[in-house]
């Protein structure tokens, strides 16, 4: 019976030791089952009936799965995790998460973000398969994810190319198509594209695309992007996506409600000259609210209406279009813009550009990457411009990560 003790310890120590590498790195590495079904076959090649038993006795008697991954969780805790914040995670307490942008550094909410995930994905479920044709990437990613359930996302993902060539080579073939998929979206015709490229290099989705393909297979698109951001999130990967700010702004805050000065600091980077337009209009504007006469003539001199027209690279099927900005929907263009009206008429042309003309688009994009995360508190851990880095990466060399 001690024999029997010892090897049935052996096993148990075995597992425990597989399911914490399987829980390090759930999309490269082993699910439970393969682990289980890996160590059989071993005991069977040593043909040893005891320690075959033994196994049985090991797995039926090893704790459940949750307790197995406390107790690994509990030794792969980061040193700077504060005790509070560790049990809330445990608890899965979301309502704590939203004061710690401003409390903790990046990587303690990332461990965040990624142990709550973690937790509280389906287990059991089926990963998604996805099958990628490299002569249709962006189409083939697309479809594998939009066809997938929430628990195979959540479960994450295999990647067989149409090779036949599994990912099952420590993650290299899944950091592929995370690769080729942002590089391959750019290089769509533009008939096409779902996104389209600011001054800085930023992406933002092009405003005419439920015009061109239609708002169900445009929410599609968007969602399957969503989804395929979220996936890389979740587990740790580069999407090698750098979107512009403003618009993970909505998306992690859809109801945020900036100021003037904050929209226009957001587009400042991504169209300077609009930006330096339209400082210089709410400049003469204030200039003549004072009574002092303009250097560089009065707001009524520029001509402006409340209309807004969009421009060449965002044409709708050849044709230019002009969209009204007033709230009631009646034509802008009869409604002059004035040194009394001129704050009003900042805000909503930025509003317009920033927000209204890709709403369905970011909303989309949003509920993808919540088919994968769930919880929508998660997303309120990060500031748009760390989840840019997040997904993007920086463009910089942190010298001091280097070091670490």
């Amino acid at each position: 019976s001690a024999l029997h003790y010892g090897w049935r310890s052996l096993m148990q120590a075995c597992i425990v030791v597989f399911i914490y590498f399987w829980r390090d790195d759930p999309t490269d590495s082993m699910l439970l089952h393969e682990t289980v079904l890996l160590a059989v076959c071993v005991v069977i090649t040593l043909g040893t009936a005891a320690t075959l038993a033994a196994l049985t006795v090991a797995v039926r008697t090893l704790p459940q799965q949750e307790e197995v991954a406390e107790s690994l969780l509990l030794r792969r805790r980061p040193d700077n995790i504060p005790d509070a914040l560790y049990e809330a995670v445990v608890e899965g307490e979301v309502e704590m998460y939203s004061a710690l942008a401003g409390e903790e550094s990046l990587e303690v909410r990332a461990w965040v973000f990624r142990e709550h995930w973690y937790r509280n994905r389906p287990k059991g479920s089926n990963r998604l398969e996805m099958n990628v044709n490299r002569d249709d990437f962006v189409g083939s990613v697309l479809d594998s994810v939009s066809t997938a359930t929430p628990q195979q996302l959540q479960r994450g993902s295999r990647v067989m190319f149409d090779d036949g060539e599994k990912g099952i080579d420590a993650g290299g073939l899944t950091r592929e198509m995370y690769a080729q998929f942002a590089i391959q979206t750019l290089k769509l015709p533009p008939e096409r594209r779902i996104f389209r490229e600011t001054s800085s290099h930023h992406l933002v989705p092009e405003p005419h695309t439920p015009e061109v393909y239609g708002n169900l297979e445009c929410e599609r698109q968007l969602r399957g992007y969503g989804r395929v951001c979220g996936m890389a999130l979740a587990m740790g990967e580069l999407a090698n996506f750098t979107f512009a700010p403003f618009f993970l702004r909505y998306v992690l805050l859809p109801d945020s409600n900036p100021s003037v000065e904050e929209l226009l600091d957001d587009m400042r980077d991504e169209d300077p000259m609009l930006v330096r337009n339209m400082e210089s209009l709410l400049a003469t504007a204030a200039e003549e609210q004072t009574g002092a006469t303009p250097s560089a003539g009065s707001v009524e001199d520029l001509c402006l209406t409340f209309e807004r027209r969009m421009s060449t690279s965002q044409e709708v099927l050849g044709q230019e279009r002009s969209v009204t900005l007033l709230e009631d929907g009646s034509d802008g263009s009869q409604v002059d813009v004035t040194h009394e009206n001129a704050r009003t008429f900042v805000e909503r042309y930025m509003q317009h550009k920033m927000r209204v003309s890709i709403l369905e688009q970011t909303q989309a994009f949003r509920a993808g990457m919540l088919d994968v995360l769930q919880e929508p508190g998660l997303l309120a851990l990060f500031t748009a411009e760390e989840m840019a880095e997040l997904l993007g990466g920086t463009a910089g060399i942190d010298d001091a990560a280097v070091d670490r």
